[in-house]
């Protein structure tokens, strides 16, 4: 009885030592890495992140979407595809987010300066000169020259400012 005892204690032991091995986590299955490309890009589009690098959000969303139809299609997800795809989502996000830290008030004021005819009326060519270097700034930062896109926001920022408040 006392043998049974200690055995029925060792084995308690052991139980309870085991289950406090950690798991490592599974590998998520390719449909479910997908699914979060599509989520991510999904958040994505229902914010304002497009137009600060739309290049980049066209490419990706391409990829995507020739993801999904390959694993529609065949089953299957081409790793180098998929990889691609995160990649370029990494970018569009660092490059989108680094322009709408710079350019989110010229952003904001070139987006009423547009919506108002009597604005653009006022200056067609200042308002020309603005959305040129709107553009340039744009580029900086898809270029992911962040250092070099201060001054340019500043000055872009203050035409359509002057613009606004001119008109």
């Amino acid at each position: 009885m006392k043998q049974i005892a200690i055995y029925s204690l060792l084995s308690l032991v052991l139980l309870l030592n085991c289950s406090r091995i950690p798991v490592p986590p599974e590998e998520p299955t390719p449909e479910a890495k997908l699914k979060a490309l599509e989520a991510h890009l999904a958040e994505i589009a229902a914010s304002d992140l497009p137009d600060f690098a739309t290049e980049l959000y066209q490419s990706v969303g391409e990829k995507v979407s020739e993801l999904r139809q390959i694993f529609d299609e065949q089953g299957r997800m081409p790793d180098p595809l998929l990889q691609s795809a995160r990649e370029e989502m990494s970018r569009f996000d660092r490059v989108a987010n680094g322009a709408q830290k710079f350019l989110a008030e010229a952003y904001r004021m070139r987006n009423s300066a547009r919506q108002l005819d009597f604005i653009r009326a006022y200056s067609p060519a200042q308002f020309y000169r603005a959305e040129q270097n709107y553009q340039e700034a744009l580029q900086l930062a898809n270029r992911e020259q962040f250092d070099r896109l201060p001054g340019p926001a500043k000055a872009v920022t203050g035409q359509y400012q002057s613009l606004i408040q001119n008109a």
